[in-house]
């Protein structure tokens, strides 16, 4: 976000007459947003085509992250191109609608880490945490907080020459949302993913430690060695899953950091007023924001091997690799993420589960 005090210091150049700086954010924005819409709608058109194979409550969340970063992906392309650069356009599209997408797809994020972290660390209390009644209640809340605090930008946020700046009345109006900005957007979501990916990778590995040493106790080295050969399905599918979405939120982390260290120190005035026109801006900042919009499609093709399978499968009916494992995929409607139901199973079926991570 731009950001200037009302009492006529500007902190930004007028990007239309820099030269080909603002050419440059569009066509890096449109491309970006292009790939979103294309990347994220296949992950939405995956899942719905092969709904019965992501019923569980992780993959539901997967869904509506990959449906919200189409959402901001759309709105990304469209400011990107379309820029009349009037008060309606900075409030509303560029202002308050753009980071309200942002900040939902980043609230999003953060309910996915707590959904793996009671996963893993609280197995038997999972499905009544995350029951479907109280996940379309943290629902709400995802998109409820993050419009509200955004919609300060339809107040302050106004066309400044070819750009949109949060035009402030005073400094400590500037500063203070400034820091607030700062820690809603990054310092709170940092924190939690730290938080509970640290926990869950620690239960992950004590769990292993654990059947590691009731191995080793066997007495038969002939037993032994089978039970080493033998995998537990559920806890292959946790780490996997985990895995997915410890390295979206890793994105998260590069992708938003140098636009929110550098807009924190923009308040408090060590950066300079030239920022938005500088080639750190435009350079960086701004292809790491776009990416982070159509980085998460890709995440899933190389990390989740279910959706990698039925992607596989929806455009290339011929590459079925295994076509009983894939009626028992059909036929399964959750997964690692819901551990009683998983665990309730047979062992025929337990094989099913392994065969979807």
């Amino acid at each position: 976000m731009e950001s200037t005090v009302e009492n006529g210091s500007n902190y930004t150049d007028n990007l239309g007459a820099a030269g080909t700086g603002l050419d440059s954010t569009q066509i890096i924005g449109a491309a970006a947003g292009l790939a979103g819409i294309l990347g994220n709608g296949l992950v939405c058109f995956v899942m719905l085509r092969y709904r019965s194979a992501f019923g569980s409550i992780t993959d539901k969340l997967l869904f509506h992250q990959s449906l919200v970063d189409f959402s901001l992906s759309t709105v990304m392309m469209i400011t990107r191109l379309y820029t009349p650069w009037g008060e309606f356009f900075c409030r509303v599209p560029r202002g308050w609608l753009y980071w309200g997408l942002a900040n939902v797809s980043t609230a999003s994020l953060m309910l996915i880490c707590c959904d793996r972290y009671v996963a893993v660390c609280y197995p038997v209390k999972y499905r009544q945490w995350f029951s479907i009644k109280r996940v379309k209640i943290g629902l709400v809340f995802v998109w409820s907080l993050p419009v509200l605090w955004q919609s300060y930008l339809v107040f302050v946020h106004l066309p400044e020459g070819a750009s949109c700046v949060a035009t402030w009345p005073n400094d400590t109006a500037r500063l203070s949302f400034g820091v607030a900005t700062f820690c809603w957007e990054y310092v709170f979501p940092l924190s939690l993913i730290i938080i509970t990916y640290s926990q869950t990778i620690l239960a992950l590995r004590r769990r292993l430690r654990v059947k590691a040493n009731q191995v080793a106790n066997k007495p038969s080295a002939g037993h032994r060695n089978t039970a080493n050969k033998v995998k537990d399905p559920l806890h292959t599918a946790k780490v996997k899953l985990t895995i997915t979405f410890l390295v979206a939120a890793i994105f998260f982390v590069i992708c938003w950091g140098p636009t929110e260290f550098t807009w924190l120190l923009f308040n408090f005035g060590v950066v300079p007023r030239s920022y938005y026109a500088s080639l750190w801006h435009l350079g960086v900042e701004t292809p790491l924001l776009c990416i982070n919009t159509c980085v998460n499609p890709f995440i899933y093709c190389v990390t989740y091997t279910r959706f990698r399978r039925h992607l596989i499968n929806a455009f290339c009916s011929r590459c079925k690799s295994n076509k009983v494992g894939n009626a028992l995929a059909e036929d399964i409607t959750d997964n690692s993420s819901d551990p009683l139901q998983s665990t309730t199973r047979g062992r025929g079926q337990a094989t099913a589960i392994q065969v979807n991570t």
